[in-house]
């Protein structure tokens, strides 16, 4: 009796069955183990769904949750990293284009066709080839690019067009990492990045090159008439699209409007509807939303030069 005692207290393997423990002992090992009714609530149905699915096999939901996120995190810094073997093996060029292709981004290559994602094992096969050319051009729209994954292209001396549209994750942060493609970058296109706001439009006064900027939805910009004028005198030589002046303008009453003519009427040589600067090209009888001064000033007015006036 007592060794049948100790022989059912541990694991037993004998006659080639699975492991069994104390409680799976039944009449010492013979019939199927009893069943007990677990639910606290008899007679009512069980709780269904996805969070009572997690809290049954889940001590706490926000270790959970939090597991999650660093997952999350751990993913987005794997695909933001430098690759730096071929970097190191390859030149900055052919490292930027492995990095953008496995992004799911395209590029193109000086005097070469456009490479896309379905072509990165025929790059990989070609990368001597492609070492000795100068990366020109890239497309990363929609690529989950951060402000780390930047470290892969703002050493492109030879990129003149980037296109960063509907990133998520380009900020202004990512924006100041610009500057050391002042001298090369020609294009930029920031359109539906949800996360860029004023601050990181002026720091875009480093691309003294810039020709084409497209700023078009933007949602964290608020006054994007306002910007628009401020990113043109910030960048002369530079065209704005995707924003209009009238953005952010509301119209006047007509006391206001009445105001607005006899102040411009007051001015020497100053024609009829005259429009002053921060209102150009805007419909008449439109201010921003935080209205200037009514009176306009003289300097802001082009007037005739008068018979006799040195120049």
């Amino acid at each position: 009796m007592e060794n049948d005692l100790l022989r059912a207290g541990c694991p037993t393997w004998w006659g080639g069955g699975t492991l069994r423990t104390l409680s799976s002992q039944s009449n010492f090992g013979q019939g199927p183990n009893p069943s007990y009714d677990l639910n606290p609530n008899p007679g009512r149905n069980p709780q269904k769904g996805l969070m009572a699915s997690m809290a049954s096999r889940f001590y706490d939901v926000e270790q959970f949750r939090e597991w999650i996120f660093r997952f999350w995190s751990w993913n987005l810094y794997r695909k933001n990293k430098v690759f730096s073997y071929t970097l190191k093996h390859y030149g900055p060029n052919t490292a930027a284009a492995h990095f953008v292709l496995t992004q799911g981004g395209a590029v193109r290559f000086q005097e070469q066709e456009w490479l896309f994602p379905q072509d990165k094992n025929q790059f990989l096969g070609n990368s001597h080839h492609f070492q000795k050319l100068p990366l020109e051009e890239v497309d990363a729209s929609g690529c989950l690019i951060n402000y780390y994954g930047l470290e892969n292209l703002v050493f492109l001396p030879s990129l003149r067009s980037l296109k960063l549209c509907g990133c998520p994750y380009v900020d202004d942060w990512c924006l100041s990492r610009l500057h050391s493609l002042g001298g090369s970058l020609q294009e930029l296109s920031l359109a539906g990045c949800p996360k860029v706001t004023e601050r990181g439009l002026a720091c875009l006064h480093h691309l003294w090159n810039l020709r084409r900027l497209d700023i078009s939805n933007l949602p964290a910009v608020s006054e994007k008439g306002l910007t628009r004028i401020l990113v043109e005198e910030m960048l002369p030589d530079c065209e704005v699209v995707g924003a209009d002046y009238a953005d952010g303008l509301v119209p006047l009453s007509e006391d206001e409007r009445g105001v607005e003519e006899k102040a411009a009427a007051a001015v020497p040589g100053a024609p009829r509807g005259q429009r002053t600067l921060w209102n150009r090209e805007a419909p008449s009888g439109m201010l921003p939303r935080r209205p200037f001064p009514c009176l306009p000033h003289p300097g802001l007015i082009d007037t005739p030069e008068l018979p006799g006036t040195p120049p």
